[in-house]
């Protein structure tokens, strides 16, 4: 970036993209060009103080009180991760190959991802999972990376885009809760289509979990005939129709058209939209929740609910209380 060249080597930069100063409110911050701190508009934090990017440079090593006995247990942690098992095979090796995206599959048909905005079954709606597999996702991979201090490495960069869809080489590797949002959340397992998402969200610094969802909230409401071709600019937002929900997600990024009322969230397009649009409007406050269906605990939906997306400051967080101890051994086994 440009003030990577002004600050010099070993400068990182975190900045916002056009999502942001046009202040869509599920717009997020990004930095190394797809990580993202996603949740609960904060672009649109940085876009209303008219702050584009935030630059820091800087050499000083951690201070560790004992070095040898900190290295020790890091070597200790990581023998205990490759002896871990996870269904097949064993979760230093699925990770490192797929990171989060070799659940997604899984995930699809346990229960686990919501489909067809939460309305839907896995096994039912999705019988063919195709683009959702971790096979799928690096099948366009033409290198792993790590992130900082990492050992694992499991971060995977892909190549330019094939067939529709065009994105520049360099593009990160899907994540479980993109590759699930913009694949079994809008029963779409078009591959391409979901980079390609992922490639103008992260271009334009738009949440993934949210825009995902967002798109899934207007495919639900035109299938239902709340809204029509010609709220939609003629976009036929039916499910699976990934070329639709690309074009879509586009505009939500630019504020054009239909996408403008789509780019403050489910909440306030419900609103916007009227029309009994709230009946398929799914969010915690507001905010779109993570892809992670409070049924699959099987401590009981409604306390799975509170405690995943309600129970937190700031809701709809999938990283809260993500499983109970027997959905957990679940997923692990199967």
């Amino acid at each position: 970036s440009a003030l990577q060249k002004e600050m010099g080597r070993g400068s990182e930069v975190i900045c916002i993209g056009p999502s942001a100063e046009k202040l869509a409110q599920i717009s997020c911050i990004i930095t190394h060009k797809g990580a993202a701190a996603g949740r609960s508009g904060l672009g649109a934090v940085m876009g209303s103080k008219r702050l584009k990017a935030v630059a820091v440079r800087g050499n000083q090593e951690v201070p560790v009180a004992d070095v040898a006995r900190a290295n020790r247990i890091r070597q200790q942690h990581i023998d205990e991760l490759r002896q871990v098992k996870w269904g097949a095979t064993g979760f230093w090796d699925l990770f490192h190959k797929y990171r989060t995206s070799g659940i997604t599959a899984n995930s699809a048909h346990s229960g686990d991802s919501p489909v067809k905005n939460w309305g839907g079954i896995g096994v039912v709606d999705l019988p063919n999972l195709g683009g959702l597999t971790g096979d799928a996702a690096i099948a366009n991979q033409t290198r792993q990376d790590t992130c900082w201090r990492c050992v694992m490495a499991c971060e995977g960069i892909l190549g330019e885009g094939k067939g529709a869809y065009k994105y520049a080489k360099g593009l990160r590797r899907l994540e479980y809760e993109t590759h699930a949002s913009f694949g079994s959340l809008c029963n779409n397992t078009d591959i391409e289509s979901i980079n390609m998402a992922n490639d103008i969200c992260n271009r334009y610094g738009l949440d993934t979990i949210a825009a995902g969802a967002v798109i899934a909230f207007a495919i639900d409401c035109f299938e239902n005939k709340v809204i029509t071709l010609e709220d939609t600019d003629g976009i036929q937002l039916t499910w699976g129709n990934h070329r639709a929900m690309v074009a879509m997600t586009e505009r939500m990024a630019r504020r054009e058209g239909f996408g403008d009322v789509l780019a403050d969230g489910i909440k306030k397009a419900a609103e916007r939209i009227g029309r009994g649009a709230q009946e398929f409007a799914v969010h915690v406050g507001g905010v779109e929740p993570g892809m992670h269906d409070p049924k699959f605990g099987l401590q009981g939906a409604r306390e799975q609910a509170m405690a995943r997306f309600q129970m937190d400051a700031t809701p709809g967080r999938h990283t809260q209380h993500a499983f109970g101890r027997e959905a957990l051994a679940h997923h692990l086994v199967n």
